[in-house]
């Protein structure tokens, strides 16, 4: 692998909760469908993915799919945060319908709920029935003008997590002075899409910018991903391909200047249904897929059968070079619970640094520090002179 790398190394692994489980049948039960809108069973997965000792959890979310209804994971990673201690929680926000006023004050109230265990996974709405479920008139027809978009969104939000220096409150009870304005800065963009002045009216995050993340593999989410994430998410497990991507990173990451001090961290995402016995596992995706099933790309890369399979996965990918991986369970109750009883130390063991996937703040996970305020630096330089 030749994608620059920080100084120390560091591999996560964290679990993907979509609604019911990644396969489209396992919400169709009455019970997956109840335990989708109980928020103490969302606290059950979650805490379960944190005893398995998950570094963090990615909550799936999306206008369009109604066939898969839930909660909105914003919303809901607020709730699970006091009820968790170390996981991180990255909940789904969209660019394209969502302000990204909106985005930024979400995402940094849940990074102060939670001590610094948040994170963003960015996503766009690309059909015309996600336009007309929120009314705004408005689509798009390219992949390009989604993600031009979603540069943007992502610039705006990480300007406005900066517009407050860390030390802009001053809290003076005598004068009644609350803040120092010289330390509020404007964030003054104006783009093809909106316009945003700023500032934020949430003091900057414990974490100074939230984790931000990405899925997919397309040349418009591995521009954006390069230009503004910290993390993507592959959507593969299969170790030739993550090699073609580490070397496409490589290549975008020079052309656009990315610090290599801050590589883009890649994590592989591993589709799974297990069990005890390989032919229970066999049976049962052979129910899921009775009900409904997966696109066949997808599908031959999910790994049915042991716990023992899945580790072998696990460590293929870890030779592959990245940095971590994410485990999307087929049904989300049913195989957290097998890999939790049977994978715990496994998932202990490849995690080359456990104290630190295990404690806030979830940019430490990654490798990843605290960063300089943008705004901060400009104005002691201006200062000085």
């Amino acid at each position: 692998m030749s994608r620059a790398t920080s100084e120390q190394s560091h591999f996560v692994i964290g679990v993907a909760l979509d609604r019911g489980g990644f396969h489209p049948a396992a919400i169709r039960s009455q019970q997956a469908l109840t335990d989708n809108f109980s928020i103490t069973a969302w606290e059950d997965l979650v805490r379960q993915a944190e005893s398995l000792g998950a570094g963090f959890v990615t909550l799936e979310d999306a206008f369009n799919d109604t066939s898969r209804p839930g909660l909105d994971t914003s919303l809901l990673a607020s709730w699970l945060a006091p009820r968790t201690e170390k996981i991180g929680l990255i909940p789904t926000l969209t660019t394209t319908h969502t302000e990204p006023f909106h985005v930024s004050k979400n995402l940094a109230t849940l990074d102060y709920v939670s001590h610094g265990r948040a994170g963003w996974q960015v996503a766009v709405s690309a059909t015309e029935a996600e336009t007309l479920l929120v009314g705004r008139g408005r689509a798009y027809d390219d992949e390009s003008s989604l993600y031009a978009e979603a540069r943007d969104v992502i610039e705006v939000v990480r300007g406005l997590w900066d517009s407050w220096e860390d030390d802009a409150e001053v809290r003076d009870v005598a004068t009644g002075r609350f803040i120092d304005r010289e330390k509020l800065h404007y964030v003054d963009f104006e783009g093809d899409f909106f316009s945003i002045k700023g500032p934020s009216i949430v003091p900057r995050p414990p974490q100074g910018q939230p984790l931000v993340t990405i899925a997919g593999t397309s040349e418009e989410v591995l521009n954006t991903a390069v230009r503004g994430a910290d993390v993507i998410f592959t959507g593969t497990s299969a170790p030739e391909k993550l090699t073609l991507l580490n070397e496409k990173i490589t290549t975008l990451s020079d052309q656009h200047g990315r610090d290599k001090n801050a590589p883009l961290k890649v994590v592989a995402d591993v589709y799974f249904a297990v069990d005890p016995d390989e032919s229970e596992a066999l049976a049962r995706w052979q129910r899921l897929n009775e009900v409904q099933t997966l696109n066949p790309s997808q599908a031959d890369e999910v790994v049915i059968g042991t716990p023992e399979h899945l580790s072998e996965r696990l460590d293929q990918v870890k030779a592959a070079g990245v940095d971590g991986v994410r485990l999307w369970p087929a049904q989300n109750q049913h195989d957290l619970a097998v890999i939790e009883q049977h994978l715990k130390s496994v998932v202990e063991k490849l995690q080359d640094h456990p104290a630190d996937n295990n404690a806030a703040p979830l940019r430490a996970r990654f490798g990843l520090g605290r960063p300089a305020n943008r705004y901060a630096s400009a104005s002691s330089s201006a200062s000085a002179h």
